[in-house]
């Protein structure tokens, strides 16, 4: 050997004694050796966590029959509405039209959509919803379903109050009643989507109550109707419910986190275009990763899932719980190297915790208000304040009672919203400027009722 060729290979090996040495020490103060050294637990306590393990886990038990099924005729009315370019955009419109109370516009544009009614109507009288989702395919899932069910409760609400309009008070009531079914159905997916529409659809029910009340103020016995359909049961929003489905959808991903090329990719997966859809093959629907950097990555998975479990045992009320999650999320020790692909599955929990109250807030102030527009229909005045008209609907924001403001020619009923303030029963509209952090307004129902300038 030539000296050269001595002096090169010294070089190398210093080289990697010294790439050695540096990795030793990477691995040492960094987390990964330590999220290696954990996995058998943190597997472990996420099996025992009661977490889903296999999609199996989030099928309906009993299976849903076909004959029950509204996800079938939910499923043909798609295909016809994927025919229609505007589609989407009629149903936002002529359901702005009649929520501000321009009737006759609103029976013109509803008259072209009367197929898609019809299709409502039935799958609404359907008892389940089962949309049978193949959940191993992780985000690559698109939950279609949901937002033909919310564009369908748009024509629902506007026949709701067309019908009241007409003076057709049992149509206009039966598909109030309908529209707390397809919102129920739109809930039924175990995923944070599924139940924000599931709330976007519970919030155009209740302003249609809201409209109603104003439509019906001086008749007692259609009042009283409303509220029989008003207090009508609905399932609870279960947040837990939704959290178990994120947390195979995260699974999902993280078992095949191995075939993703990179992380822009996985990002790409499921895109408002989906013709620049970059597809990750989700082949992999079992078991354990093999790498010993998938490995690394999904204990910190199964790590944090544990965590959220132990959380939601603990705590029930869905704001507290979901703060805690994202406070999780946010914190100093997930930022570490280990956390990268588990902090890009997890969503943002607080959002939809928050939603959830804000859904009961406005349910409880609708049905306050037709009780006080009942007692001024027999009794010819607004009551003086919530307790003479022996009103007890719960703020959920402050588990206290309602607010409420009377004047001569209407009233306010409201919850303080967010912030925990009282400003005085307004509404959103009605803020000049800009909102921050969703402070400087209530959750109103009102007569006369909000109509929108457009």
């Amino acid at each position: 050997m030539t000296r050269p060729q001595k002096i090169a290979l010294g070089c190398i090996g210093s080289a990697l004694v010294f790439l050695v040495f540096v990795g030793s020490i990477i691995w040492r103060h960094t987390d990964i050796g330590d999220a290696q050294a954990t996995y058998d637990d943190n597997l472990a306590n996420y099996r025992k966590s009661g977490m889903p393990w296999t999609a199996e886990a989030l099928a309906p038990k009993p299976p849903v029959e076909d004959k029950e099924n509204a996800a079938i005729p939910t499923w043909h009315s798609m295909q016809k509405a994927s025919k229609i370019r505007t589609f989407e955009r009629d149903c936002k419109q002529v359901y702005s039209l009649a929520t501000s109370l321009k009737i006759k516009e609103a029976k013109k544009q509803i008259e072209l959509l009367r197929a898609f009614v019809d299709d409502a109507r039935e799958i609404a009288e359907k008892p389940k919803f089962d949309f049978r989702h193949d959940w191993d395919l992780g985000p690559s899932i698109r939950f279609d379903e949901c937002r033909h069910l919310k564009h369908c409760s748009y024509l629902l609400a506007v026949s709701a109050v067309i019908s009241a309009s007409n003076g057709e008070t049992r149509n206009a009531l039966n598909d109030i009643a309908r529209l707390n079914r397809l919102s129920d159905h739109a809930g039924m997916s175990p995923c944070l989507v599924s139940l924000l529409v599931r709330i976007s659809i519970h919030l155009m029910r209740t302003r249609v109550i809201e409209i109603l009340c104003n439509i019906w103020r001086d008749d007692a016995e259609r009042l009283n109707s409303l509220l029989k359909i008003t207090n009508e049961s609905m399932r609870p929003f279960d947040f837990k419910y939704y959290v178990r489905g994120e947390a195979y959808l995260g699974l999902a991903t993280m078992r095949n986190i191995d075939r993703t090329k990179n992380i822009e990719a996985f990002l790409l997966a499921n895109p408002e275009n989906p013709t620049k859809a970059i597809r990750v093959p989700f082949v992999v629907r079992s078991g354990e990763p093999k790498g010993w950097k998938v490995k690394i990555m999904m204990s910190r998975f199964y790590q944090s899932w544990s965590y959220f479990a132990k959380l939601a045992k603990e705590i029930n009320e869905p704001i507290g719980l979901s703060r805690k999650m994202d406070q999780y999320v946010e914190s100093p020790q997930s930022k570490r190297l280990s956390y990268v692909w588990t902090s890009i599955v997890l969503p943002v929990f607080s959002a939809a915790g928050t939603s959830i109250v804000r859904a009961e807030a406005s349910y409880a102030t609708v049905r306050a208000l037709t009780k006080i527009q009942l007692y001024r229909a027999k009794i010819g005045r607004y009551p003086k304040t919530l307790a003479e008209a022996r009103i007890s609907e719960i703020d959920p924001f402050t588990t206290r009672p309602l607010l409420y403001r009377a004047v001569a020619d209407g009233c306010r009923v409201y919850s303080v919203g967010e912030d925990l303030k009282d400003n005085g029963g307004k509404r959103r509209h009605e803020v000049k400027g800009v909102i921050k952090n969703k402070a400087g307004y209530d959750i109103v129902a009102s007569y006369p009722a909000y109509r929108p300038k457009k």
